[in-house]
């Protein structure tokens, strides 16, 4: 039914001079109530082509590029950060000893983060709610650290536990000249 609706949605804005040549219809609480009734009743059985109504008519389009909108708050996880632009994350808290990825020794300040999504060597800002919780080196990685999950080394491992799982998100800095 979703999908029947968004598909409608579609096509009617990138059909924008067609809309006259749908038949008016009143829409009544019975009308509405039936037409449900029919969707569930056609969507029961194996065939679903047969759905009544427009939906079955709608031409398979993909959304043209100028409809998608610009300027998101947040980017997707497949995606590699860019400075500047949110990125919405979980973080934890770790406190094992020894090395980062990058060689370095384990400090304060430092997080692990997928380097497909940040790369290493750079400074990020993370975010809970709108308050900054501070600025970070993506110095490390994980095992477990896929996408939009970061890690902020601690040094106490009770803190590192009592800190448990936030979201935010995460805003890459640009290189500093």
């Amino acid at each position: 039914m979703q999908l029947a609706v968004g598909a409608a949605a579609i096509w009617f804005i990138t059909h924008p001079a067609k809309r006259s040549l749908l038949p008016a219809r009143e829409v009544t609480i019975d009308s509405v109530a039936s037409t449900m009734q029919q969707l569930d009743s056609a969507t029961t059985g194996a065939d679903t082509a047969a759905i009544p109504g427009p939906f079955s008519a709608l031409p398979r389009t993909r959304i043209p590029s100028a409809l998608i909108p610009r300027g998101r708050l947040f980017r997707s996880i497949e995606e590699r950060a860019r400075a500047g632009e949110r990125i919405a994350v979980s973080v934890t808290a770790y406190c094992l000893q020894g090395r980062t990825r990058r060689g370095n020794l384990v400090r304060d300040g430092i997080i692990a983060v997928d380097r497909k999504l940040f790369p290493l060597g750079r400074s990020v800002d993370l975010f809970f709610g709108r308050s900054k919780f501070g600025r970070f080196l993506a110095d490390d990685t994980g095992g477990v650290i896929v996408g939009g999950r970061i890690d902020v080394w601690m040094s106490d491992c009770n803190a590192a536990r009592r800190f448990g799982r936030r979201r935010g998100y995460a805003q890459l800095l640009p290189r500093s000249p």
